[in-house]
């Protein structure tokens, strides 16, 4: 037997979850007498790529969401319970890209394929990391030995083939699932939920250009020939191709356009459906993704419970994986922490309300509340005689 087993990424995707998500779809017998017919959908549904789920203006919304959620967080890192100055590897992760950027490209990594990879610069498995870079996860596949369980990684861009050994890439996953070297993400995960999200749209586009939809009807209460129904048809055709004007009707021929209610053209409530689905995915509030949920009206106090639910609900994933892989990257015995009590702050009139409160109790001081609102303490001069007591 060979001593070396491949993992690849189309094999890993028709494993447990693909296995599923592509059993033949049992279909309702046609109506024996026509009537309305729901999309036709192959026998066996394509699988959704990143990429055309990324086409999804609700995945687009909810990944731009988590990433720039996650990138705009600032980084500390801690020895024991005292932050002290963040080395290189943490300020400016990749020396030709920016802070901001390599957290945004790492969480969309993870968004859309349930990994995200780091190039590690080093010279040898101890020696000191120059630089990290972000990967593209959809270019790699995994190899592993069966008897040592070494893992390789081997890499494709337009430049070439390169082969990797695990001390020269840093795995991050967002899922694991056990027995798979892969992680997965929401994309992988609810296949069949985003392949009829992409149906309903193309069905609805479809509808208008080749839905067999008339745009009018022209009609009258005399009895017409079929060859002169054709020639009222063609007469009014070129009037109306040739734009605007005054169009002349005779015989008592009227036209009437054809409208659809909005509910019908535009499909909204299955539309809607799908918006929620996509945030439960990806488990974004569907607020966020400007989608109205029927039955909820949100107030600041619910708003304001609904992003301390996302910050440790669906953030904590992200922020728990990039924390622990760029620790192990740093000497030890130091850790990395995002800073997210800035996405967790109440409101200025409640914050001041507790500073108001915990500087009456005496357990915090007014250069403790100060730096707690990012300023410098309060110069001796300025400060009231009774802080100046306290």
């Amino acid at each position: 037997m060979a001593s070396q087993m491949t993992y690849n990424r189309n094999e890993e995707q028709r494993g447990f979850w693909a296995r599923i998500l592509r059993l033949p779809e049992k279909r309702s017998t046609p109506p024996e007498f026509g009537g309305p017919l729901a999309p036709s959908r192959p026998t066996f549904a394509s699988h959704v790529t990143p990429d055309s789920a990324m086409t999804i203006s609700a995945v687009y919304r909810a990944v731009s969401l988590l990433s720039g959620h996650v990138s705009q967080l600032p980084v500390g890192v801690w020895r024991g319970d005292t932050e002290v100055p963040s080395p290189a590897l943490v300020t400016k992760p990749d020396v030709n890209s920016t802070q901001t950027a390599f957290k945004q490209m790492t969480t969309v990594s993870l968004a859309t394929s349930g990994n995200a990879y780091w190039r590690v610069y080093r010279e040898s498995p101890t020696a000191k990391i120059q630089n990290l870079q972000v990967l593209n996860p959809h270019s790699m596949t995994i190899e592993q030995d069966l008897k040592s369980g070494k893992l390789t990684y081997r890499y494709h861009d337009e430049r070439g083939d390169y082969t990797f050994q695990d001390w020269q890439i840093k795995h991050l996953s967002l899922m694991r699932i056990p027995g798979s070297l892969y992680g997965i993400g929401p994309i992988q995960a609810a296949q069949a939920e985003l392949r009829g999200t992409l149906d309903l749209r193309d069905y609805a586009s479809n509808w208008f250009r080749s839905g067999g939809v008339p745009t009018g009807v022209l009609k009258t209460d005399q009895a017409l020939t079929p060859d002169q129904a054709t020639a009222y048809r063609e007469r009014w055709e070129s009037l109306a191709s040739a734009g605007r004007g005054v169009a002349v009707l005779g015989n008592g021929m009227g036209y009437q356009p054809v409208h659809l209610n909005p509910a019908d053209a535009q499909f909204l409530e299955s539309q809607q459906f799908s918006i929620t689905q996509i945030a439960r995915m990806f488990g974004v509030p569907a607020g966020k993704l400007l989608a109205e949920v029927n039955g909820n009206s949100m107030t600041y106090t619910n708003l304001e419970s609904a992003n301390t639910d996302f910050v440790r609900d669906t953030l904590t994933s992200y922020l728990i994986e990039i924390e622990e892989a760029l620790s192990d990257l740093i000497p030890r015995g130091s850790v990395v922490r995002f800073k997210v009590d800035a996405l967790l702050r109440a409101d200025k009139a409640t914050r001041y309300a507790t500073y108001s409160t915990a500087l009456a109790s005496g357990f915090m001081t007014v250069d403790e509340i100060r730096k707690e609102e990012g300023l410098p303490p309060m110069p001796l001069t300025e400060r009231p005689k009774e802080v100046l007591t306290e």
